[in-house]
């Protein structure tokens, strides 16, 4: 799901926000996941001027994520990115070991990047979907802000998601 709403620039996110309305400098999203919770995080970098607006295109383009999903097209370019950067984060003996660590830090099963690429290959839009619907709540969600904004700008950002 983070890969696939903004990792790269060829994701929704980045696409949306950055080259359609050049809102942003940049978009990035982050799951932080554990065996029993898990974190999804979205982080941008826009002026002052176009905080507002960023933020009602995001609003909209994650509903509209939430009611349709994603492509297939953006399926299939999100997963040859995933197999890009796997491959390439396993070039030293360093990076293999990290990769191991990891997976038995948090008691997973030890999967080999051959293994955990083929559970990547098969996973399906309607899969992505699902978590999509479920995590895409807005009860739940946390937003901070940094940097110099006016409170009526916050304040419409609070209402634009309660």
């Amino acid at each position: 799901l983070a890969r696939l709403m903004a990792s790269s620039r060829f994701s929704r996110l980045y696409h949306i926000l950055r080259e359609e309305n050049n809102l942003v400098y940049g978009v990035s999203a982050h799951a932080a996941l554990y065996p029993t919770r898990g974190t999804l995080s979205i982080n941008g970098s826009t002026s002052t001027a176009n905080l507002v607006k960023t933020f009602t295109i995001l609003k909209k383009e994650l509903m509209r994520i939430k009611k349709d999903g994603f492509s297939e097209e953006e399926m299939r370019i999100a997963k040859n990115i995933y197999e890009s950067g796997l491959i390439f984060d396993q070039e030293t003996p360093e990076a293999i070991a990290g990769f191991i660590e990891n997976q038995q830090f948090w008691n997973l099963e030890i999967l080999t990047p051959q293994e955990q690429l083929a559970g990547v290959h098969t996973t399906t839009e309607k899969e992505v979907h699902r978590i999509a619907k479920e995590v895409l709540d807005f009860k739940k969600l946390n937003i901070g802000l940094f940097g110099n904004m006016q409170e009526k700008d916050i304040e419409t950002i609070r209402a634009l998601f309660s």
